[in-house]
C-alpha cells in the first residue's frame, strides 16, 4: 500500500503562500485586536496531507503541504514513518508523537511475509498505517504495511514522516500545524502543491 493521494483544494496553499510571504516571520499583523495572519484562518478539522523530515524532538520540517477535498470518513487517517518503540503489553507502537494501537482485526502486509502481528514488529522499521483516530489520540490501525525495504535504496526514509488527517491545532506565530499529535513546521522551503500536481 502506498500513502493515499486525495484530490487537493487550494485552501491550504493560499493560506501558506500568504504566510510564507509575511515579512521575516514576525508576529501576525493585528487589526482591531484581531489577528489577520493567514494561517490563523485555517480551521481545526480541515483534512490535509503533510510530509516532512523529523528534526529530533522538535517539529517535523514540512517539505510538502496540500489541502484535501472530498468526502472523508473516520477511517481515512494515514501515517507513514519510522517505528520508535513497540509496547507489546499495550498492543501499541509509536511513530513520532503518535501512538498506534493494534487489535486482532489489524491486518499486516509486507513483501517477505515476515510480519503477521505486533509481536513481529521492531523499532527502526518503516511502516505505513491506515486507521481511525480515537478520542484519546491513538490511531487505531486497520492496516499496517512494512515498507522497511525502502531503507536500502533511500536511507533518508528513516527520517521522513507523512500524515493524512484532520488538523488538530494551528499556531500561526510558530508556523506549526498539528495532525495526529505530530507538529509540522511550515517555512519558505515548504512545497505547496496545487490540485494538478
Amino acid at each position: 500500500m502506498e500513502m493515499r493521494r486525495w484530490r487537493q483544494g487550494g485552501l491550504l496553499a493560499a493560506f501558506l503562500a500568504a504566510l510564507i510571504g509575511s515579512p521575516a516571520g514576525g508576529a501576525p499583523p493585528v487589526r482591531n485586536g484581531t489577528a489577520t495572519h493567514p494561517l490563523a484562518r485555517l480551521r481545526v478539522g480541515h483534512w490535509v496531507q503533510l510530509e516532512g523530515m523529523a528534526q529530533g524532538t522538535g517539529p517535523v520540517l514540512c517539505s510538502e503541504a496540500r489541502s484535501l477535498a472530498g468526502d472523508f470518513l473516520d477511517d481515512d487517517y494515514a501515517l507513514k514513518g519510522l517505528v520508535k518503540a513497540v509496547d507489546l503489553a499495550r498492543q501499541e507502537f509509536t511513530i513520532g508523537a503518535c501512538r498506534i494501537r493494534v487489535t486482532r482485526n489489524t491486518t499486516y502486509e509486507n513483501p517477505r511475509g515476515t510480519i503477521r502481528t505486533i509481536m513481529d514488529m521492531r523499532p527502526g522499521m518503516v511502516v505505513d498505517v491506515e486507521g481511525v483516530l480515537l478520542e484519546d489520540g491513538h490511531l487505531l490501525a486497520a492496516e499496517v504495511d512494512d515498507e522497511s525495504d525502502e531503507i536500502a535504496w533511500n536511507p533518508k526514509v528513516r527520517d521522513e514522516i507523512e500524515v493524512i488527517g484532520k488538523i488538530e491545532h494551528v499556531d500561526p506565530r510558530r508556523r506549526v500545524v498539528r495532525v495526529m499529535g505530530i507538529e509540522f513546521l511550515i517555512n519558505a522551503r515548504t512545497r505547496l502543491l496545487s490540485a494538478i500536481d
